[in-house]
């Protein structure tokens, strides 16, 4: 079974003030994707993040989802994938943003392609490009690579428990996708991609490509002094040094 495991704040995607448009996706447009395209086994887990508003509690409710759980603070996204991994029963999970909408057999191709390997750890869907306000999956190899995008993959569960979940230390966000899948290799597990999947993202862009004060438990951050920190804190834990951008 997989555990798919949605964090998220609103029903609704706000729009992106500096970017002038709301994202083409939510979470009602996943959780129908997942609903109408996903055939193997597996469960639904919602974390919301500072979100017990009443439209977000009604749908989930609607839904029939028996999984969630609202933090009554922004806990970051460290957390909430670790507090989805808390109440998965999956042998795989999959971590996937409220604004991406799955394909017909996506997920089935991602869960065959895992469990084939036994040193796999990780698999997602690569070749993004900007078309439109949309991110469009048009590359049909697979690959080994360093690093999985943090939109969506599937990683074993063992695999998971076995390097610790995802790293606290970047509470709110950035920086902890990469730090899992460099954790998961100094396990000596590999990632890869996969081409092909019908998988889209539809963001209205992170809050990296922002610059605005995060509020997160009961402390706050600018998003630049955030990207710094988080930055400083990888280079040093890993020891590898990343050029400016």
């Amino acid at each position: 079974m997989i555990s798919i495991i949605i964090p998220t704040r609103d029903l609704k995607r706000k729009k992106n003030a500096a970017r002038f448009f709301r994202p083409l996706t939510s979470l009602p447009d996943l959780i129908a994707s997942i609903k109408t395209h996903v055939t193997i086994e597996h469960e639904i887990i919602v974390v919301c993040n500072d979100s017990a508003k009443s439209d977000l509690v009604d749908f989930i409710k609607q839904q029939d989802i028996k999984k969630y759980c609202f933090n009554n603070v922004n806990v970051g996204v460290s957390r909430a994938w670790n507090m989805g991994r808390q109440m998965a029963e999956g042998d795989a999970l999959m971590f996937i943003n409220d604004d991406v909408t799955i394909g017909a057999g996506a997920v089935e191709t991602m869960y065959r392609a895992l469990v084939a390997e036994e040193k796999l750890g990780i698999v997602g869907p690569k070749g993004e490009y900007w078309k439109g306000s949309a991110k469009v999956n048009e590359t049909y190899e697979n690959a080994e690579v360093d690093v999985i995008s943090g939109y969506c993959f599937l990683v074993k569960t063992s695999v998971y428990d076995q390097v610790g979940g995802f790293d606290t230390a970047y509470t709110p966000a950035g920086f902890e996708e990469i730090d899992f899948n460099f954790s998961v290799s100094k396990a000596g597990f590999r990632r890869k991609v996969i081409g092909g999947l019908a998988i889209v993202t539809n963001p209205c862009h992170g809050i990296s490509s922002l610059k605005t004060e995060i509020k997160y438990l009961y402390s706050s951050i600018h998003t630049e002094d955030l990207h710094l920190r988080n930055k400083s804190y990888f280079e040093k834990k890993w020891g590898i040094s990343i050029p400016p951008c």
